[in-house]
């Protein structure tokens, strides 16, 4: 097994769920959209800033993955590796998504205000 530093495997999980709710799997990145991949980039270097230059290699790296596991045979859905199922990784994960989440109800926010400004 690897020693992959527990940030790092958060980071991991985090594009990975992220990924999953907002890409295609099988297509490349090349081919998704723009401002759905800069998203994921901007929440991965928000919360794990100390990864912030591989976020887009790490989004890359996933789609591969699967659409090579899919070429392969297996199921699109891919399992978790066991490093990425710790406790205190998934507690890790739990709270930047959960801020994530306040972060992007907070610019929603702004953006409505910002649009009454813009209207008045």
């Amino acid at each position: 097994m690897h020693s992959f530093p527990l940030s790092s495997s958060c980071q991991q999980m985090f594009v990975r769920l992220f990924v999953d709710e907002n890409l295609d799997r099988m297509v490349p990145i090349s081919k998704q959209p723009k401002e759905k991949i800069q998203a994921i980039i901007e929440s991965c270097s928000r919360q794990f800033p100390e990864y912030q230059e591989r976020a887009r290699k790490r989004i890359r790296t996933y789609l591969k993955s699967c659409r090579r596991m899919k070429k392969n045979g297996f199921e699109t859905s891919r399992p978790i590796p066991s490093h990425l199922t710790s406790a205190v990784a998934e507690n890790i994960l739990a709270t930047a998504c959960e801020s994530e989440s306040k972060n992007a109800a907070k610019r929603m926010r702004l953006d409505v205000r910002q649009q009454q400004q813009v209207l008045v």
